[in-house]
């Protein structure tokens, strides 16, 4: 199954609903390739994922080796964090203070 941007335009309950949608096909054994531009659906589903780089080349791996903060800055040219939530145990993405928005 292949989708691109599967969540686009979609409120934040309807974006979970679908995310819950393709974390069920991949454990019911389909191959799910999905585009996103949104690192924390990519925690969510915690998958091995691939970051396209601006000189065309791909990176992947498992999501917790290719989405760190580096990586992200580098690929959104922006100042963000990951912060780790122990109560949920994964990674969030947030803006950091140099962005502007803080």
């Amino acid at each position: 199954v292949i989708l691109d941007e599967p969540t686009n335009h979609l409120d934040f309950g309807n974006q979970l609903k679908i995310l819950r949608i393709i974390r069920e096909m991949a454990r019911a054994g389909l191959a799910v390739i999905l585009t996103t531009h949104m690192p924390d659906h990519a925690f969510l589903l915690r998958g091995k994922i691939g970051i396209l780089r601006q000189n065309g080349s791909m990176h992947t791996g498992r999501t917790e080796e290719i989405l760190t903060e580096n990586s992200l800055r580098e690929l959104y040219h922006t100042d963000l964090r990951l912060i780790h939530i122990e109560e949920l145990d994964r990674d969030v993405c947030v803006v950091g203070r140099e962005a502007g928005l803080g």
